[in-house]
């Protein structure tokens, strides 16, 4: 077997030293695009797929085209004149490698000791003090060998093996390998590169089964919420990443749309029983490889996978972690591996926000905790699947979903006090309780826990508003929407803050940006705005608008009508028809008695925000803030009102 190809003038691939030559003196080259040189020059004259590439040298790992591009780029960069020639791009294919080898002698010896490859990567010293029954796949840039697995011992005692014939190296080979890896970059103490914000996009399935998306998504969710306790460094939410999947694009893209200069991506596969994640952070700026890791577990022991990567990830980056930190991080919620199965597949199902989405979630919860009563992210997943998002309830009347929702935050913080979720579920129920001040302890709590909780900061910010604490409410809007750039809820979240702080343009800004990105989303505050506004036209367009989702076409005739013959004031008078026609425990006194305000019926007002009251509606938390009231806030009754619910008067 030829040792050296001869790819230019001056440049000469030279196998048994293991490296780029020019001119006769070395050229540093990373490990893995060295790789990628050697492996085109073994097939040198034939086109080479990516495929192939990812396969034999990445070993399946999870890495972007980037990656070999960024070698290609840098292998012509190397080699020189007519690199271009050489290394040729097939379009749509892979790459080739043209070059002419003359004849060698196969017998040369070289001037000091010759180490083969394999040799080379025994002697890698990733593993020289580290547990082997977890072997490490390090940074591209750094190491560029292959991925890890949770369970190798048969590897590693291969690799304790290969370390004895290392050991027997003569000092001149010893000094050969000290020297090539060091002009290489491949020392183990190479400094990462300072990652402080994060994308974990959801893990691909790599399988034909359809059946793994729910472990996939799982994982990744696992992933985000353990990462996103840690300080210091910024985690984007979960239903952010489940956004961005929907709509596609490059890494590179979706990192600007996130507003974030790393993402972590992960492909799983399933083999048997068998489950292989291989895992790539990235630099978001250039897709330039930062980090890799591959894990391999049964399907019953997915939790193990769940607890390393985040454990991994963070020694990689050198965080410096409280021991409570560090242990949270890795911790075990449950030993019973079909409870985590099941609490998998119930977050799966609620992460569809449908009714029957949510309602699968619940019986998927209740099944986890028959198996492990004591399984408190089971209990939160329930809470959750009654309480949060626009299809929560299982489909129960609103108060009977509240009340079951708070049973399941209740059990699961006496199981776990340190969930963060059941924390901001308990949060929202004592703002709807009007237990202001509790709610306020709960949320922060729950930030304290988990400060890249994106649902917590969006409910902090609620209450916030209502207690009049502008600013502060601005602050937890804004992380909010940094944490969660993409989805709809943090942008209709601005629009309403904004109108509520009366500050209207930048509500209509917000609310037609949220109308242009999702044209179905509601958009009621831009109604609001545009009436503080005295846009009257425009406050009647966004009335039909909003309401053809929940009105027939003759009801919402109807309101055209008025609008023609009475303007805003007729078409307020039907809506509060409209709004009195349904059956009393569905109907909202809290928006009759804006609809009366504003046509400066005051008496009716009173008379409906009692009514209210009484009925202890979810509205009249925010009575403080909302601005449709405007017009009565000067009523004593009002300030009566506010005392009575527990709310600060008014400044």
């Amino acid at each position: 077997m030829a040792t050296q190809h001869i790819l230019s003038v001056d440049a000469t691939l030279d196998l048994e030293r293991g490296c780029l030559l020019r001119a006769g003196r070395p050229v540093h080259l990373r490990r893995q695009t060295y790789e990628v040189l050697r492996y085109l020059a073994q097939r040198r004259g034939h086109v080479v797929d990516k495929e192939r590439f990812i396969e034999d040298i990445w070993q399946g790992r999870a890495v972007t085209d980037g990656s070999l591009a960024k070698c290609v780029e840098e292998l012509r960069e190397a080699v020189g004149e007519d690199a271009a020639r050489l290394i040729r791009t097939v379009r749509g294919r892979g790459y080739i490698l043209d070059t002419i080898d003359p004849p060698c002698d196969d017998n040369a010896t070289s001037a000091t000791a010759v180490i083969d490859d394999a040799t080379l990567s025994a002697a890698a010293p990733f593993d020289t003090d580290k547990d082997h029954s977890t072997e490490r796949a390090v940074d591209e840039a750094t190491m560029g060998l292959a991925g890890s697995t949770v369970d190798a011992p048969a590897r590693a005692g291969a690799l304790r093996r290969r370390r004895g014939v290392v050991a027997a190296i003569t000092c001149a080979a010893a000094l050969l390998v000290t020297s090539w890896f060091v002009s290489s970059g491949l020392g183990r103490d190479t400094a990462p590169q300072a990652v402080t914000s994060l994308a974990v996009l959801p893990f691909a399935n790599g399988t034909d089964d359809p059946g793994i998306d729910y472990v996939a998504d799982g994982i990744t969710a696992s992933v985000i919420h353990r990462l996103s306790r840690l300080t210091g460094l910024r985690v984007i939410s979960h239903t952010a990443v489940l956004h961005v999947r929907k709509r596609g694009g490059d890494t590179q893209a979706i990192a600007r749309d996130l507003g974030v200069g790393s993402v972590l991506t992960g492909r799983l596969v399933k083999r048997d029983t068998r489950l292989a994640l291989a895992l790539e952070l990235l630099d978001a700026r250039d897709n330039r490889h930062l980090w890799g890791h591959r894990y391999e577990v049964d399907l019953r022991e997915v939790a193990t996978m769940e607890q390393a990567i985040p454990v991994d990830l963070v020694e990689y980056l050198r965080l410096t972690l409280s021991a409570s930190s560090r242990q949270q991080l890795a911790r075990t919620y449950t030993d019973n591996a079909d409870a985590h199965q099941l609490y998998l597949k119930g977050r799966y199902a609620w992460e569809k926000w449908t009714v029957q989405g949510s309602k699968q979630a619940v019986a998927y919860f209740e099944e986890a905790i028959k198996r492990d009563p004591e399984y408190a992210l089971a209990y939160a997943g329930l809470a959750d699947a009654y309480l949060f998002g626009l299809e929560a309830g299982a489909g129960l009347p609103r108060k009977e979903a509240q009340s079951r929702g708070r049973a399941a935050a209740m059990k699961a913080l006496y199981l776990d006090p340190q969930l963060a979720e059941a924390h901001a579920a308990l949060g929202l129920l004592l703002m709807i309780d009007w237990d202001f001040p509790a709610a306020e302890k709960a949320l922060s709590r729950a930030l304290e826990l988990n400060p890249n909780y994106a649902e917590a900061h969006h409910l902090y910010s609620h209450l916030l508003l209502s207690l009049g604490r502008i600013d502060e409410s601005l602050r937890e809007s804004r992380t909010f929407q940094a944490l969660d750039p993409v989805s709809e809820s943090p942008i209709g979240h601005l629009a309403w803050h904004y109108l509520w702080a009366r500050q209207y343009d930048d509500s209509i800004a917000w609310s037609l940006k949220d109308r242009q990105i999702y044209p179905d989303a509601p958009q009621p505050t831009l109604c609001d705005a545009y009436y503080a506004k005295g846009m009257h036209k425009e406050v009647a367009d966004c009335f039909y608008t909003e309401h053809a989702r929940r009105l027939t076409p003759a009801e919402n005739g109807d309101l055209k009508s008025a609008f023609a013959r009475s303007g805003l004031d007729g078409l307020f008078r039907v809506r509060i028809t409209q709004l009195k026609a349904v059956a009393d425990d569905e109907r909202d006194d809290v928006d009759i008695a804006a609809l009366h305000s504003r046509l400066g019926e005051v008496e009716q007002a009173f008379l409906h925000l009692e009514r209210a009251y009484t009925l202890r509606s979810s509205g009249m938390s925010a009575l403080r803030a909302d601005v449709r009231f405007d017009n009565v806030r000067g009523d004593p009754r009002f300030a009566d009102l506010l005392r009575r619910i527990g709310l600060p008067p008014l400044n």
